[in-house]
């Protein structure tokens, strides 16, 4: 199995998994030879990459959801935002419950892994919200935080863009201030409602709301770095380890170099099944994730398969997608 970008290379090849759609309804099963037509599908399914059979035939893609759950999830976070938008309503409770029942006993103590390539249509604030989720969640583990500031930072990241949905009247508010505005009327959290106010600042003080980096505690930090980083994911379609460098490059400009260091354990920079080449110029295919070291997965090579937390002197050189 291994990523590979949706063109007209793929006809004739076979998909390795199924697609489904986002509330997980079989879209095309898997082992479907490639057609001209449902390449063309695809493409305007909205997807820009898929996993397809090759002789690594052992591979499973990882993800820290499953599809199914993860169409569990945000059927139940879209009852909630519907709520908001339609009915001015909002049951902190209810929330609370899904972050505790279905989304924290998922991760696992593992970094975070988040398909990529496969955005499809339909993609919206839930799901941009849950992978944000995920993200803060285990970064907030890897900085020591404790399970209540978890909690919070959870509830603070699924609502941080509910604003988008909320009627405007007009003003020209950001929806960032619209969802505080809301939530301070119906929650007694105040950091839940002022990290969903600040989660654009950044320690540069150059954020929406201007807020100067002493005045940022570690629960926006991780918010902002880890919104940041799904927005890039998601909306420009790039890989996680462009991603993850256009991150590196931001520390101590944007970013806070602490919650850098938590989040760069908090996510597989190289996902299962994607190709790359490394620095001795072999190609070859991510077959499995080393957790102790997200940015050093095993690679599988024609000639021979390196564990590079093992391998010290090899290191990938680019993503061959």
């Amino acid at each position: 199995m291994r990523l590979a970008k949706l063109n007209k290379q793929l006809i004739g090849e076979k998909l390795s998994i199924a697609i489904k759609t986002v509330d997980g309804k079989k879209l095309v099963n898997g082992s479907t030879e490639i057609s001209e037509k449902l390449l063309e599908r695809l493409k305007n399914y909205g997807m820009n990459a898929i996993y397809v059979e090759d002789e690594n035939s052992d591979i499973t893609l990882q993800e820290t959801i499953n599809e199914d759950k993860r169409a569990e999830i945000l059927l139940k976070l879209n009852i909630i935002y519907e709520k908001i938008a339609k009915q001015n309503f909002f049951d902190e409770f209810e929330l609370g419950k899904l972050i505790r029942l279905s989304i924290i006993p998922e991760i696992n103590n593992e970094p975070v892994s988040i398909p990529i390539g496969t955005r499809a249509s339909g993609y919206d604030i839930a799901q941009h919200s849950l992978n944000v989720c995920l993200l803060c969640i285990v970064t907030g583990i890897n900085s020591g935080l404790g399970m209540d500031k978890i909690e919070l930072l959870a509830k603070a990241s699924l609502l941080h863009d509910i604003g988008k949905i909320m009627k405007n009247s007009g003003t020209n508010v950001g929806h960032e201030q619209l969802g505080y505005n809301f939530l301070k009327t119906k929650t007694h959290s105040v950091f839940v409602y002022n990290l969903v106010r600040f989660h654009h600042e950044t320690i540069d003080g150059q954020g929406p709301q201007k807020l100067a980096m002493q005045n940022q505690n570690e629960l926006i930090k991780i918010l902002s770095l880890c919104n940041f980083y799904e927005n890039m994911l998601s909306q420009k379609s790039l890989t996680p380890n462009t991603c993850f460098e256009s991150i590196q490059a931001l520390v101590n400009i944007k970013f806070d170099q602490q919650i850098y260091e938590a989040f760069r354990k908090s996510i597989y920079v190289y996902p299962t099944g994607l190709p790359v080449k490394l620095n001795n110029g072999e190609d070859g295919i991510v077959i499995r994730q080393n957790k102790e070291l997200p940015s050093r997965p095993i690679v599988r090579s024609s000639k021979s398969e390196y564990n590079l937390l093992e391998h010290l002197s090899l290191f990938i050189e680019s993503v061959a997608l």
